[in-house]
Order: structure tokens, then sequence, then C-alpha cells
């Protein structure tokens, strides 16, 4: 079972809702690659597939549709969101900056008293 039907605060059981069933099944399915970006997705089909009614799965898409997951096209419905280019190159800036911070984070800083040794060790091996 992936879904899971409660969770624990403060060591007693707390029911989950519907709509946030749904939400997480369906976050799953679109950052996993399982709904194709532009994918329309159909309310009966998702009611079925979910066992839910029309009211939590529309909350939960309105939810989606917040985060940036899915949009809503008028007179369509709903379908799995589109990155444009500009949003590609964002993350792609992103991307750089953490990837920098974290070679920044992960080389030893090198004071009066440090030994370079494990540096030159790393040189050598390679």
């Amino acid at each position: 079972m992936d879904d899971v039907a409660a969770s624990t605060v403060d060591g007693e059981l707390e029911s989950v809702s519907l709509v946030d069933l749904a939400v997480s099944r369906l976050t799953r399915e679109i950052l996993s690659g399982k709904s194709d970006p532009g994918e329309r997705l159909v309310e009966e089909q998702l009611t079925r597939r979910l066992g839910i009614s029309r009211a939590p799965l529309r909350e939960a898409l309105r939810l989606l549709a917040q985060q940036g997951l899915v949009e809503h096209v008028p007179r369509r419905g709903v379908r799995v969101a589109t990155l444009s280019d500009r949003d590609v190159r964002e993350l792609y800036e992103l991307r750089d900056v953490l990837e920098r911070f974290s070679v920044r984070a992960g080389i030893p800083s090198f004071g009066p008293r440090s030994s370079p040794a494990p540096v030159h060790r790393c040189r050598s091996s390679g």
C-alpha cells in the first residue's frame, strides 16, 4: 500500500483526508513521469482510479494548480503542467547555484593548523 491512511502527531493517530491522499498520489504520479506534461486529467477517470468522489478530487486539483503541477484550461479541464523555456532556464540557474554551493561546502577549509594532505591524496589517486 503506497498511500498512508493515517499519520502520527504526538503519538496519536491523525486521519488523512481524501483530498490529502489524492494530492499525494497525483503529485507522485506527475513527478515520477507517469503522467506526461500536457496530459489531460479527466475527472471521471481519476475518481474511478482513486476511488473518491468529484468534490475531494476537485479540491486536490485546485491545490495541485496552486503548486504549479497542473493547469486549469477553460472549457477543457485540467492538464499536467508543462515547463516554459523560462521555467527550464530558471531550473538550470538554480541547479548551478546549488551545485556550486555543494562543491564549496564539501571542500575542507585549510587553516594554519590543518593539513592539505587529504587533497594531495585525492589528486595523486586520480
